[in-house]
Order: structure tokens, then C-alpha cells, then sequence
């Protein structure tokens, strides 16, 4: 059986025999935190990814290239190679977030977003702003349902 390996929507796909399935790239808290960095600035140095993640966390020069490394191997990031080696992530946010959002959902809600929001509108401290963003979110829901 020929399997190919490569990247739909942002998400790790193996295609066998023209069938895709979507390939779930677990990432760890610790790989998140670097994750985000190459988001928002990708092509960076070990010593750069150091800098930024400094302001927050202090973690060893070889922490953060075990780290690297390890999103290396789960193919959620890539170095272009040169006298030093410049990371960047090979899935989006939005792979990364819908996904960790779907694992949250089935985990602890029953696969209900129901469920998830009014967990969130009962216990959160939400602003007028953010419920009129979440009323405006909801009627495009239903304007594309039509």
C-alpha cells in the first residue's frame, strides 16, 4: 500500500490509496508555549525562540532544542537549515485549536458545544463586548444554516 505523507488545511494528513485521514499532532503544553512564538514570528534562531520565551519562562538553551526537536519529529515544525538553523511551525493556529477544541469538547462536555458555552456563559466573566461578539458569531451560524 503506497502511503503519502503531507499537510491539508493546515493539519497532518496520510493519504492510502486516495483515502485522507487526519493525523492528530499532540502537542504539550511546554511545545505550546514555542508553538506560539513561531506563529506570530516565524524563521526564528534557538537563541531568538530563547529571547522571546525569556520574557515570561527561563528555561536552558537545550530545554528549548529537546523541545525543538520533539515538534520536529511530530512534523509541527520545520528548521531551515543554514550556519544556524531557523525554526517555523508547519501548522496553523486554527489546525492546532480546532483540534485541542474538539478534544476538550469530547473529553469533558459529551461532544456538546452546547454544553461547552454555557459552561463558559455561567462561570466566566464575560464583557458586554464579548456578548455581543458571541451574538454576532451566532446569528452568522444561522444566516449560513439557511
Amino acid at each position: 500500500m503506497h502511503v503519502v505523507q503531507g499537510y491539508y488545511n493546515g493539519t497532518r494528513v496520510l493519504r492510502k490509496d486516495k483515502i485522507m485521514q487526519k493525523q492528530k499532532i499532540n502537542i504539550t503544553e511546554s511545545e505550546w508555549k514555542i508553538m506560539q512564538i513561531l506563529w506570530c514570528e516565524p524563521y526564528l534562531t534557538l537563541g531568538e525562540i530563547k529571547k522571546r520565551l525569556d520574557e515570561t519562562i527561563e528555561w536552558d538553551k537545550t530545554t528549548i532544542n529537546t523541545l525543538l526537536r520533539r515538534l520536529k519529529k511530530k512534523q509541527a515544525v520545520a528548521a531551515k537549515e543554514a550556519r544556524y538553523s531557523k525554526y517555523y511551525a508547519l501548522v496553523s493556529e486554527e489546525a492546532c485549536l480546532v483540534q485541542e477544541v474538539d478534544s476538550i469538547l469530547k473529553k469533558f462536555f459529551y461532544s456538546s458545544p452546547k454544553r461547552l458555552m454555557a459552561t463558559l456563559i455561567k462561570h466566566e466573566d464575560l464583557t458586554q463586548s464579548d456578548i455581543e461578539e458571541m451574538e454576532n458569531l451566532l446569528k452568522e451560524i444561522k444566516e449560513r444554516s439557511k
